[in-house]
């Protein structure tokens, strides 16, 4: 589910962590380890992630990338949680 930029304007930030793009610290795993710590739960007692989002095309977009630290924001819903990707290496989770 897609949203508009100024969508996180009106939400609170809840979790902020941040990935580096190599092929082991990968976006995906910054946002299931991100839903996970706040439904305090197991990363493996989540719904997989593939039910939100194209993980292959998540990271295909920010791994690897050789540019300066610009480029897209990717947003959508997880678990009830709001996510922004951004190619600086940032996850950001807000509320719903």
């Amino acid at each position: 589910m897609a949203t508009s930029p100024s969508s996180t304007q009106s939400r609170e930030l809840q979790y902020q962590t941040s990935y580096d793009g190599s092929a082991f610290d990968q976006p995906t795993r910054a946002v299931v380890e991100a839903i996970a710590t706040l439904e305090d739960v197991s990363p493996l007692e989540l719904d997989p992630l593939y039910n939100y989002v194209d993980p292959d095309a998540l990271n295909l977009l920010f791994t690897d990338r050789e540019e300066a630290p610009t480029g897209p924001t990717v947003e959508f819903v997880v678990e009830g949680w709001l996510v922004q990707a951004d190619a600086a290496g940032t996850v950001s989770v807000y509320t719903e």
